[in-house]
């Protein structure tokens, strides 16, 4: 009787031997698989994500281009009747900051002074990137401006062909809200559930869209 259970459980090792390999094989073939698979999600996602990161930044530029060619296009449109005095040149000014949704517009001239719809004072010691205007060598695109508050970027870009009280006006100063501009701009899309955020190369977020927010 025990060399029958003996010979019953020599006969079932082998079988018990070839199930642990099927198992084991099995595992094997299965992380393999899920790894490969990961692999695969992760190189579409990171090709995706590059895609729209081009995407993105490229509509960026195009759109920030476009509002600079929006600021230029208001200046263009002061006649000499609104340089013909300040009260004229401020009524102008106040008119393009509601039509444009602008939470700050100012025109600089040669000597420094930053005209507003309601104020007029000197820009010397607001403005970190002054004599970039004043030069007229290029355009302005900050957020650590003195002269706004933490959720306003500021916009600037050199103009000529303009004088008022015997001054030459060398720049236009823009201000706006960070999430009315990423509106104009698009960074974030209600129909596509995504958005975008600007940030400095020091790590400082300059525009940051309602979502991310």
């Amino acid at each position: 009787m025990a060399k029958k259970s003996s010979r019953h459980m020599g006969s079932s090792a082998p079988a018990f031997i070839l199930i642990l390999i099927c198992a084991f094989l099995m595992f094997f073939m299965l992380q393999k698989f899920q790894s490969r698979t990961d692999d695969t999600v992760s190189s579409i996602s990171k090709a995706y994500l590059s895609e729209l990161s081009s995407q993105t930044v490229g509509h960026l530029k195009t759109s920030l281009d476009s509002q600079f060619a929006q600021i230029v296009t208001t200046v263009d449109s002061i006649n000499e009747a609104d340089l013909k005095d300040l009260n004229s040149l401020q009524r102008f000014l106040k008119k393009q900051m509601k039509n444009n949704r602008f939470s700050y517009v100012a025109v600089l001239d040669s000597d420094g002074m930053c005209y507003t719809p309601d104020d007029v004072y000197s820009a010397i010691s607001k403005i970190n990137s002054l004599d970039t205007l004043l030069s007229g060598k290029g355009r302005l695109i900050s957020s650590n401006e003195t002269i706004l508050g933490d959720d306003m970027i500021l916009l600037g870009t050199p103009v000529s062909d303009i004088k008022f009280r015997g001054k030459q006006i060398t720049a236009v100063l823009v201000g706006m809200d960070t999430h009315i501009l990423s509106e104009k701009l698009v960074l974030h899309k209600d129909n596509t559930n995504s958005y975008a955020d600007v940030i400095s190369k020091k790590g400082a977020f300059v525009m940051r869209s309602a979502k991310g927010a």
